[in-house]
């Protein structure tokens, strides 16, 4: 949070006229990119049942919303030239990484103690894929929009589906990839 605090600040500074710390909750609620990411966090995080958010938020929805915010919009900014993002991006993509490497190894877990835990796992993976999806399509045309050079929407879908995938099969939920 501080790191996205101080950057936020420094673009403010650098930038006055952009709206950067004054406009971020109506972005958040209006603007149709977000809206699909907003309905899935929203409704992950009131989801009745802890495995199911569980499921939801650590190993959908983040894997595949952090490959496009951390590691995609970091590619974006180092394509403009912006290396003080890039940097603190990565950094935070490696938290990312390691919170994702925890969330599958709970599910390996839960697998292991419960052979049966891998049919819900799967069922909810099902379940919310679609909602990632959509989220990551409403994120990936944000990206293509940039006003410098931008990221073309299949290689930012591919790469956040591929992320997802790749926790999904460490979690013991999908076939092992690749």
């Amino acid at each position: 949070v501080s790191l996205v605090a101080y950057r936020t600040r420094q673009l403010q500074i650098a930038h006055p006229n952009v709206g950067f710390a004054i406009g971020e909750r109506q972005t958040w609620e209006t603007h149709p990119d977000w809206q699909p990411t907003r309905r899935a966090l929203e409704t992950a995080l009131v989801a009745y049942d802890w495995g199911e958010c569980l499921t939801a938020v650590n190993l959908v929805l983040y894997p595949t919303l952090s490959e496009i915010l951390l590691r995609q919009l970091g590619i974006v900014a180092d394509t403009n030239h912006d290396q003080l993002t890039w940097l603190l991006l990565s950094n935070l993509s490696i938290d990312a990484e390691r919170n994702s490497r925890w969330s599958a190894a709970l599910a390996r877990y839960a697998i292991a103690k419960r052979p049966e835990n891998a049919s819900v796992l799967r069922r909810w993976v099902q379940r919310w894929s679609p909602k990632a999806d959509e989220a990551a399509t409403g994120l990936a045309h944000l990206l293509a929009e940039l006003p410098e050079v931008g990221r073309d929407v299949e290689t930012t879908m591919t790469a956040a589906k591929a992320a997802r995938e790749r926790v999904l099969s460490e979690a013991g939920v999908l076939p092992a990839i690749g």
